[in-house]
């Protein structure tokens, strides 16, 4: 009888929780008029009753399979990014694969899925983002590390730079090798590719790839410290004749990587970044890349980010950016984490030859809940605002996204 009480209570389990989720998708409705949301919400459903506790991931070649889905609806005020500041209620469902395995000294990796997005009165803006991601790492401990990522998506929404919702399809490509030949001093190459192919009319593709290495040096166990120079021609093409924006770029900085200090994990960079066009004239600025964790005491995450360099948009521009964001997340029990950030934005945005400078400046705000319903399940509320000033009217606005998200994981 004891197999059949187990039976019974989880099939009730299960319903009480299928009823649950039903009762807030009723209250989501309105946001999921249209065919691939109604679709996802479905499938979702469905996960609950089929998806039992026993088969939380599948072996596959001696690896781990695992399924993901994600629903949420969101009240976004500024769906453009812009100064029109046109507000619409938002759906969207995001279902997933990963395939990790891990054999010896090798470690791979494959995540795929697509993102769908439904709003309720802006025609026309819906999308179906499929993306697919592969990672190749081999660590061979104190001889050194070698490992190459491979990326494809498509992403459909507001661009804060181009101040418009675009579409584009993007192809990224990364590869790092150190070697150490002596037990502190080694060597690094670096390898990557970009490109971003814009499927919105009147916008550019930007294409880059990206050469370099230099020596590294390791401190410790967990430390190693390193200096480097990257050479990165960037080209947009499709362009408008009033502006090109394709440049060959020199990169020069040295950096540390791993345990800082106690309880301080990441990496930072400092350097110089050197910016010559293809139509004549220069740029330069100091380049500066930090990503830091600070965990002062359990379930307590302090997370550090910063970034100064050029980058090139759709819009025939280039762009010299600083950002810097500061996170603080704490579990609250063992079932609820709340999250927080503050951050700050500076770009200076530029036609080649240059007809027009537009500086914006953007202060960032956000805070979140999450809640661990079950080793499956789990939901979360959001609220964000971001305050756009600039010397451009259309760049001078405001955006507040308030979200509720369920999340799915099997």
């Amino acid at each position: 009888m004891a197999p059949l009480r187990s039976i019974v209570l989880q099939s009730s389990v299960r319903w009480h929780f299928s009823f649950l989720f039903s009762e807030s998708i009723n209250k989501l409705k309105p946001l999921m008029k249209h065919t691939q949301i109604r679709l996802a919400t479905c499938a979702l459903t469905a996960g609950v009753l089929c998806a039992p506790s026993a088969f939380g991931f599948a072996e596959l070649a001696r690896g781990t399979l695992t399924a993901t889905a994600n629903l949420s609806g969101a009240y976004d005020t500024n769906i453009y990014s812009n100064s029109t500041e046109v507000a619409d209620y938002t759906a969207s469902f995001n279902p997933g694969l990963s395939y990790l395995r891990k054999a010896g000294s090798i470690e791979s990796s494959i995540k795929t899925g697509v993102k769908a997005f439904s709003f309720t009165d802006a025609k026309g803006q819906d999308s179906i983002d499929p993306y697919v991601n592969g990672t190749f790492t081999l660590d061979r401990a104190e001889k050194g590390q070698a490992s190459v990522s491979l990326d494809y998506a498509r992403t459909t929404g507001a661009n804060e730079l181009l101040l418009a919702r675009v579409e584009s399809d993007e192809y990224r490509g990364s590869g790092r090798v150190n070697y150490f030949y002596s037990e502190k001093t080694g060597v690094r190459l670096n390898t990557n590719y970009r490109l971003s192919q814009f499927n919105t009319p009147g916008y550019n593709d930007v294409s880059s790839y990206g050469l370099g290495g230099g020596l590294v040096h390791r401190y410790s166990p967990k430390l190693v410290a390193s200096a480097t120079y990257d050479f990165s021609p960037e080209k947009a093409t499709n362009r408008a004749l009033v502006s090109n924006p394709s440049s060959q770029n020199h990169r020069f900085q040295f950096g540390l990587e791993g345990e800082l200090a106690p309880k301080l994990t990441g990496s930072t960079s400092l350097g110089y970044a050197y910016r010559a066009f293809d139509n004549g004239g220069a740029d330069d600025t100091m380049l500066l890349g930090v990503n830091l964790d600070w965990n002062p005491i359990q379930k307590s995450t302090f997370s550090l980010s910063a970034s100064n360099d050029f980058n090139t948009t759709a819009g025939a521009e280039s762009v010299r950016a600083f950002d810097v964001r500061l996170s603080f997340r704490q579990g609250l029990s063992e079932a609820l984490t709340a999250s927080a950030f503050v951050g700050y934005e500076n770009s200076d945005i530029t036609q080649q030859p240059s007809t027009f400078d537009r500086a914006d400046e953007a202060y960032n705000v956000g805070l979140s809940l999450s809640y661990g319903i079950n080793k499956q399940w789990s939901a979360g509320t959001g609220l964000t605002h971001r305050m756009n000033q600039s010397n451009l009217g259309t760049a001078e606005y405001q955006r507040t996204i308030l979200s509720l998200s369920l999340d799915l994981s099997f």
